[in-house]
């Protein structure tokens, strides 16, 4: 992903776990082949076992806050059979 319109078009972009995030603070980046700005989020959690997992979310909808686009995610894994 880009973290920038300039970076996309010119190429340069990072994987997502090379990037430096603050947990629950949204970045917008920019993918290849998408034609517009994504909000990006990394959620840090605990599992059962003790050890911390990462998860990473996006969304088009630019005007989520962190929590907006976890309580999306959560949502909608409750909703998968």
């Amino acid at each position: 992903m880009a973290l920038s319109v300039d970076a996309k078009q010119q190429g340069r972009y990072q994987r997502v776990d090379t990037l430096e995030l603050e947990p629950m603070k949204p970045v917008t980046v920019y993918l290849e082949g998408v034609e517009f700005a994504l909000l990006l989020i990394k959620q840090v959690f605990t599992n059962e076992d003790g050890s911390t997992g990462i998860q990473y979310l996006v969304t088009s909808d630019t005007t989520l806050d962190g929590n907006g686009i976890a309580a999306i995610y959560q949502k909608r894994m409750r909703e998968i059979p």
